[in-house]
């Protein structure tokens, strides 16, 4: 394990800084979004929590957001537009009183690192009452407790998506014809931060990223979202419905329409 002096040392020398976004209140634990800034570049390159009254979690999401950025950046990322590294917050799960936190970590080829693209889910386990750490088996019992307990399980209410426009290709920024917000973020090769009509975070779309998550279960995408001009991002219709849990339907042969 690295000294902590060295760890400080290259926060200073990464010139990296931390801005608050938005708070989520989830049950018993209260969440804030922090946004990653390359403050040389001025660009988000991702997110992550923040839990109230849980220092010790909050430590270990700390570090292992900010060396997964040492490790897997290279120099001229600093300074350039090219960033090899983000995080996205994916939200929080409940099993009883065992809360979940996930949080993915997206790496992009560099030439020091020959890595090729890929993603690395963390999760960390908290009892959302005493906010004391728990543990995946603590989570997993909780869940199988309630299993014993519960009614029988909820529908799915997701819209279904007709298959044959699933991987249509459109524009994410047709959300802002629904109230949502949307910021174009310079990092990952584009990536947008979605925040619904109340300012609530939502996820990052991430260039050639195809797995997201909803309500704490993975979701994988036909299509992974491509770069397009004028700071946008096209997206497989399927996003809307899988991930953000929109109505769409057809409109013509190339585009959709989707509605709340």
């Amino acid at each position: 394990m690295k000294k902590v002096s060295k760890f400080v040392a290259f926060i200073a020398t990464a010139c990296i800084v931390l801005s608050s976004t938005v708070s989520v209140f989830a049950a018993e634990l209260s969440i804030k979004t922090k946004d990653l800034v390359n403050q040389n570049t001025k660009m988000v390159i991702g997110t992550y929590p923040i839990i109230d009254g849980c220092d010790d979690i909050n430590k270990e999401i700390y570090d292992k957001v900010w060396r997964g950025y040492q490790y897997n950046a290279i120099d001229s990322s600093y300074a350039s537009a090219k960033n090899v590294f983000t995080a996205t917050y994916d939200g929080v799960e409940y099993a009883g009183d065992i809360a979940k936190i996930t949080v993915s970590l997206h790496y992009k080829q560099s030439n020091q690192s020959k890595k090729g693209d890929y993603t690395e889910t963390v999760s960390w386990y908290i009892n959302a009452a005493t906010k004391a750490t728990a543990g995946e088996s603590d989570f997993t019992a909780a869940q199988e407790a309630g299993e014993e307990e519960a009614a029988p399980a909820a529908e799915d209410t997701t819209p279904v998506i007709d298959a044959a426009i699933a991987n249509r290709m459109v524009s994410v920024r047709k959300l802002e014809d629904l109230g949502y917000k949307l910021t174009w973020n310079e990092s990952m090769g584009g990536s947008i931060t979605i925040n619904d009509a109340d300012d609530k975070y939502l996820t990052i779309v991430v260039a050639e990223t195809n797995s997201y998550f909803k309500n704490g279960s993975a979701v994988t995408l036909v299509e992974a979202p491509k770069p397009s001009g004028d700071d946008d991002l096209l997206v497989p219709a399927e996003f809307f419905s899988k991930v953000l849990g929109l109505k769409v339907v057809a409109d013509g042969s190339k585009d959709v329409k989707i509605s709340k």
